[in-house]
């Protein structure tokens, strides 16, 4: 009798009835997908909306639904983190329709909102104009002469809080203009503004000249009640509007446990960060998950949380549209297509080429878990390579599922053979396999006929090119990688220790991406 095949956290006298899959990333050597995924929210509110925060979830079949960006005004507040990742998340969709987007609001902060100041020095001396950036919008306020330091800062903050989806509000005393994020927190010290005077002769001026942080937010949010509220529902993705390393830990600790057997719930984590590449190595290598992604956008003018729910609406978008598999898999270099444009609203920052990471941190970011933005010398942003947090195995480097894409075939192949079991093999008996030429009774399922309906999955991803050979294995003359991962089954077997359980072990192998070209040019006469 061949030994046993376990799965963590299930004894083997395992009884409860159900299909169990567990997926592990990273083995070996070292070398129904069909249904909408849907994404999540996770931000801040602010007083002005009517949702209730930590306890309910909001989305299009939610007893109070928000489907529309009014409904999204409505219930987090104009100006809300949560408002601000739904605008990023759409402008990058585009037009998909199908990603049920669904949104949680966490708790605000008690602490103290990040602010600025902006002063206006003396009366205008001619016409002028007054630009103000926050983020990466801006607006401009006129300035006419003999405008005192008090009428031009007054009508500054007239023009800046008319722009009510921005994450900030301003005040004005005496031409000093204080800058205040609209939550509280150290999330928004992330929030970049700039401001530029022009005109001949105004002879005023503007301090906030070069695109500056805000500062003084502190006090983190608390997860801990809204996670509880997801943990028992699926959402694909779940965009996390913290940059924080507990409440980033918190929440890809509980989708890494969520994923276990018993519970079947693969979910992943995309974050954002705008630290220093050394802080923000700390944070993606102290989550070291392949269920989790950190993007790094300090060469944009994004929030964590924006820049997050713009790179998880391109991945939900164009990773969509395949029965069997993925459909895009390599996001490497994006845009990198020719209709990649329309899905790609990332600018560079202000700072432009000279904010942009260097080669060096560029290849110190992927080998430790982090997506970088960069910017190209013609001005443009670019993802460079899309990838999991997972860069350790223990203290040693471990680059096996470094491919966010390899993820994603998996669960969405799990997805498959879970929902292929329950649909075709739900409510029969299981017995051994028969003798040759003995039919299989239509009311029974035994290994050999459940080793069919899992093969014939293996081998519908395989015609659509998503698996690569298995490492280490040398393909047989004729070989596709599907008939080597088929060749490499464990089982199905029919358990000693619960004879009601069958159980089977599959190597998956998805396919690379070509992302490094290597040309050797060699001129010989």
């Amino acid at each position: 009798m061949p030994a046993a095949i376990n799965l963590n956290g299930v004894p083997a006298g395992y009884v409860v009835p159900g299909v169990l899959v567990e997926l592990d990333f990273a083995v070996g050597q070292s070398g129904g997908s069909g249904a909408a995924r849907a994404v999540l929210l996770m931000g801040n509110k602010t007083s002005a909306g009517s949702a209730t925060a930590d306890t309910v979830i909001y989305g299009p079949n939610t007893a109070i639904p928000c489907q529309t960006e009014a409904d999204v005004i409505a219930l987090f507040g104009p100006g809300s983190q949560l408002h601000r990742m739904f605008i990023r998340f759409v402008k990058a969709a585009g037009v998909n329709n199908t990603t049920p987007l669904f949104f949680i609001a966490v708790t605000a902060s008690g602490g103290t909102a990040a602010s600025t100041t902006m002063t206006i020095a003396t009366t205008a001396a001619a016409t002028g104009n007054h630009r103000f950036w926050c983020l990466d919008q801006f607006v401009d306020t006129p300035i006419t002469t003999g405008q005192t330091v008090t009428q031009i800062a007054t009508a500054i903050v007239a023009s800046i809080n008319a722009q009510t989806s921005w994450p900030i509000t301003a005040a004005n005393t005496a031409g000093v203009i204080t800058i205040t994020w609209k939550h509280a927190g150290p999330e928004g010290n992330w929030g970049r503004v700039q401001a530029l005077l022009t005109g001949t002769g105004v002879a005023t001026t503007t301090t906030l000249t070069s695109n500056t942080f805000l500062t003084s937010g502190a006090t983190a949010d608390s997860y801990t009640s809204a996670l509880s509220t997801i943990a028992s529902q699926r959402f694909y993705y779940i965009v996390c509007g913290d940059s924080d390393a507990t409440n980033v830990g918190a929440l890809v600790t509980q989708v890494n446990s969520l994923a276990l057997p018993t519970n079947g719930n693969r979910q992943r984590v995309v974050f954002g960060s705008m630290d220093t590449l050394a802080n923000t190595i700390t944070l993606a290598t102290g989550v070291n998950a392949a269920r989790a992604e950190c993007v790094w956008g300090n060469a944009t003018d994004m929030t964590p949380a924006e820049l997050a729910a713009t790179a998880t609406a391109i991945y939900a978008t164009l990773e969509q549209g395949s029965q069997y598999g993925v459909n895009r898999k390599n996001f490497s270099l994006f845009p990198a297509q020719a209709n990649d444009a329309s899905y790609w609203p990332v600018i560079a920052g202000r700072n432009g080429a000279g904010g942009a990471p260097t080669q060096a941190q560029i290849y110190s970011a992927l080998q430790n878990g982090i997506t970088p933005i960069t910017v190209l010398q013609t001005g443009a942003a670019q993802m460079v390579k899309r990838i999991t947090t997972r860069s350790l195995n223990g203290s040693t480097a471990d680059y096996r599922i470094r491919d966010a894409h390899k993820v994603t075939v998996c669960d969405y192949f799990c997805d498959d053979v879970a929902a292929i079991t329950t649909t075709q093999c739900g409510g029969k008996d299981l017995l051994p396999d028969p003798i040759p030429g003995q039919p299989v009774p239509p009311t029974a399922v035994t290994p050999r006929v459940w080793k069919g309906l899992l093969q014939g999955q293996v081998s519908n991803y395989g015609d659509l090119g998503q698996w690569s050979y298995i490492p280490g294995n040398v393909p047989q003359q004729g070989q596709t990688p599907a008939d080597m991962i088929n060749a490499n089954f464990q089982g199905p077997q029919i358990e000693t220790a619960n004879p009601n359980r069958m159980s089977v072990s599959i190597p998956l192998s998805p396919c690379a991406i070509f992302d490094v070209a290597a040309i050797l040019a060699m001129q010989v006469g």
